[in-house]
């Protein structure tokens, strides 16, 4: 579990699996529990203790919010894999949390698979950072987000198989366009000595898709 930290803020004793379960048992802002670790959460990455608040201070909560602030909470312990699943969870929760609000759907989405693209860059999870680029709504987002994943592959010291794994990712002919140009600026720009180099990596995508 993860404790409560020793610089006074509260203590909570908390897995990833624990987690997760306590938010399938709530589908809406009724539950206790689930007030309860919302609250306690919120208090521990604001700093203040959780005793301040009133409960009937605090506005119900869903089962989205609590998982997006459990995502949170991973998050600001460095914990990328349980701030991944818990964003995986709230993306499940998004249709039910607006299901006439085709806007604010789009929105919330959007936020998390952003969310994800960064998880995943984190933990070096090559193939889930493209799946999460696929994922973000609109063109000019995913291509963004697909530069972001190339910065990230040609990271200066990476020891992760970024470079590697470029060639094996599948990208789309309206996807490939974009890393090749992300490639060329980084290519111009990195010193010869560069690891990775973006030139040697340029050179090994085009071979893997048979050009010469």
């Amino acid at each position: 579990g993860i404790e409560g930290g020793g610089d006074g803020s509260p203590g909570v004793n908390m897995d990833a699996d624990t987690s997760m379960d306590v938010g399938t048992t709530a589908s809406d802002g009724s539950d206790p529990l689930l007030q309860h670790l919302v609250k306690l959460l919120r208090s521990i990455m604001s700093g203040f203790p959780a005793g301040g608040i009133d409960d009937g201070e605090i506005p119900p909560v869903s089962t989205l919010e609590y998982y997006e602030t459990l995502m949170l909470f991973f998050e600001r312990l460095g914990c990328s894999l349980g701030a991944m699943r818990c964003a995986h969870a709230a993306l499940r929760e998004v249709e039910r949390a607006h299901p006439e609000d085709q806007t604010r759907r789009t929105s919330r989405a959007a936020r998390l698979w952003a969310n994800l693209l960064q998880y995943a860059l984190d933990l070096g999870d090559w193939s889930g950072a493209y799946a999460a680029v696929l994922s973000v709504p609109t063109d000019d987002a995913q291509n963004a987000a697909l530069r972001r994943l190339v910065a990230a592959l040609c990271e200066p010291g990476d020891v992760r198989g970024g470079a590697a794994a470029l060639v094996s990712l599948p990208l789309g002919v309206d996807r490939l366009p974009v890393v090749v140009r992300a490639l060329e600026g980084r290519a111009a720009a990195a010193p010869i000595d560069a690891s990775p180099n973006p030139a040697l990596m340029l050179h090994a995508l085009h071979v893997a898709r048979g050009a010469p």
